[in-house]
């Protein structure tokens, strides 16, 4: 067997602490793995023998071993050690909680299948996750939980329970991506959870911590949150993080000094609200900071993952979640990418049903009728909409508040002025939605009539061109349109001129349409008079015009 180093009794000092002489206690041999069962009120030899060693071994083994002189009075606090050959091993499982996008489970060689909540994973499967908001959550049987991020793969080497007690012995090898694990302190013996990655060796008790391996630049990342980590590296350097540090061990094997994490952001008590997808969160930017994981987490929860990513900017945006209470939580990361302390927050999102898109009047538009149409479209999710209508942006005091409208048309009468206004759907229930973007327009006074139709004169082809011609007002501006249909849908041309004609250079063949308004000094606008006709023939030249003229003539 493996000789121990120094890395390892580092390890085993971190999964010790805090320890107690019971007497003078012998040292393990340097190849044997031992196991510390805490001492509790109450217990005896005899009782520990038979809750944990494997049937044909003596209590009096476990005295010898410990040098205790009275089997039957154990001082509560202190530490005995036990063999690992001599432990009971069961087989023990972990249980699929949350599932998240896609998550799969490899066992036996087998390919990989959808992971599915109530699922009971074994030692030898492994977990995969796909990319964002691809996550899985495993609880283990004594009530540790694993948190298994997007973009990772997870191998159970070992799940075994010792003894009657069912203290658990695990071991998981994070290949790529990461987890979040919560391991609780269990009152009476010492669990042994191991994390392995490419760059280093975690064993834990009783803590909370994060580790990330393969991302960009390599190595592997670890942040304590509660509790302590021990680290060893392949090149048997080791290091005790303790709660509130972070450190980065590289592909080479170097594990570099904990660093104190990052303070959390400020997000605020109160319950962010949003009406709107996608979503789209910002918080308030974190000095030093060089990025920022966001998370939102199912509401009564720590560890349902539904949504993260990694952002530059204190700004989270995704693209959609359905409506409900949930859980955002940010932390910043530093220069090495190890991310600090959590901040969160409740998040209640409540976007549908969608409102509905508002046609008429549309936004800045000029009414003159006394009598203003509403119009939108129809939404497939509402039994109703409600239409609110006032002189102020806020809403605070609307001049038209109508619920239950099930037409998607309303006629109003509004006096002079400037209004704003806004829609919402109603599924049924009732189960209101948000409202929609409020549109601005304006009653005004009917104006002068409008300025007359320019007179059109015939079209012609003269050796420049195909020439429209109108009769010209003092001071006036003209829109003209040139088409190739009568309803003006195909528009070759569309301009202005204060000229009293259009030039048209070489058209091609075919038929021709003109139209033309009048635009005032004041920019008042006119309606489009009646159009003109003219035919181009094929072969279009400028030579031709000539013979041309005399037939347009008669």
């Amino acid at each position: 067997m493996v000789r121990r180093g120094w890395a390892s009794i580092v390890l085993a000092a971190v999964l010790a602490w805090p320890c107690g002489a019971l007497q003078a206690q012998p040292q393990p041999s340097p190849d044997e793995r031992t196991w510390l069962y805490n001492v509790v009120t109450g217990d005896s030899l005899i009782r520990i023998s038979y809750e944990y060693l494997r049937p044909g071994l003596a209590w009096q083994r476990l005295q010898q071993l410990n040098r205790v002189s009275d089997p039957y009075r154990l001082l509560p606090g202190t530490r005995l050690r036990i063999p690992v050959a001599w432990l009971r091993a069961d087989a023990s499982v972990a249980e699929v909680v949350h599932v998240q996008g896609d998550a799969r489970v490899a066992r036996g060689g087998t390919a990989a299948v959808g992971a599915a909540v109530g699922q009971q994973l074994n030692a030898g499967d492994q977990v995969l996750t796909g990319g964002e908001p691809s996550s899985l959550t495993l609880r283990l049987a004594d009530g540790t939980r694993l948190m298994v991020i997007p973009g990772s793969r997870v191998l159970i080497e070992q799940l075994l329970m010792r003894g009657r007690s069912g203290a658990v012995d695990t071991r998981l090898r994070i290949e790529q991506g990461g987890a979040d694990s919560r391991v609780p302190a269990v009152p009476g013996h010492a669990p042994r959870y191991r994390i392995d990655t490419p760059a280093m060796n975690l064993g834990v008790r009783g803590t909370e911590f994060r580790v990330r391996t393969g991302e960009p630049g390599g190595g592997t990342r670890l942040e304590v949150l509660d509790g302590a980590v021990a680290a060893e590296a392949q090149r048997k350097q080791a290091r005790v993080v303790p709660a509130g540090f972070g450190t980065v061990a590289d592909v080479a094997g170097s594990i570099g000094t904990p660093q104190a994490l990052m303070a959390a952001p400020e997000l605020g008590a109160e319950p962010r609200r949003l009406e709107r997808v996608p979503l789209r969160l910002s918080w308030p930017p974190v000095a030093g900071a060089s990025g920022y994981r966001a998370q939102v987490v199912a509401e009564g929860t720590v560890d349902h993952l539904l949504l993260d990513g990694r952002f530059a900017e204190p700004a989270a945006r995704w693209a959609d979640l359905p409506d409900g209470r949930y859980v955002f939580r940010v932390r910043a990361a530093d220069a090495q990418g190890l991310e600090g302390r959590d901040s969160s927050v409740v998040l209640v999102l409540k976007a549908r049903p969608e409102p509905p898109f508002a046609a008429e009047p549309r936004a800045d538009s000029v009414i003159h009728d006394e009598q203003v149409t509403f119009r939108w479209a129809r939404s497939p999710l509402a039994a109703h909409y409600r239409l609110q209508v006032s002189t102020t942006a806020d809403f605070s005091a609307p001049v038209v508040d109508l619920d239950g409208l099930t037409a998607p048309e309303q006629v109003l009468p509004l006096p002079l002025g400037r209004y704003h206004w806004r829609l919402a759907s109603v599924a049924p229930g009732p189960d209101p939605g948000p409202w929609g973007d409020a549109q601005m327009f304006s009653r005004l006074a009917k104006p002068a009539p409008a300025p007359p139709s320019p007179t059109s004169a015939p079209p012609a082809v003269e050796p420049r061109g195909l020439v429209f011609r109108w009769q010209a007002s003092a001071g006036a501006s003209y829109q003209y349109q040139i088409a190739r249909d009568a309803q003006f849908e195909q528009i070759v041309r569309d301009d202005r001129t204060t000229g009293a004609e259009a030039v048209m250079t070489d058209p091609a063949a075919g038929t021709y349409y003109l139209r033309v308004r009048t635009i005032d000094a004041d920019g008042f606008v006119g309606p489009f008079g009646g159009w003109q006709q003219l035919d181009v023939p094929r072969r279009f030249q400028a030579w031709l015009l000539l013979l041309l003229l005399p037939l347009l003539a008669l």
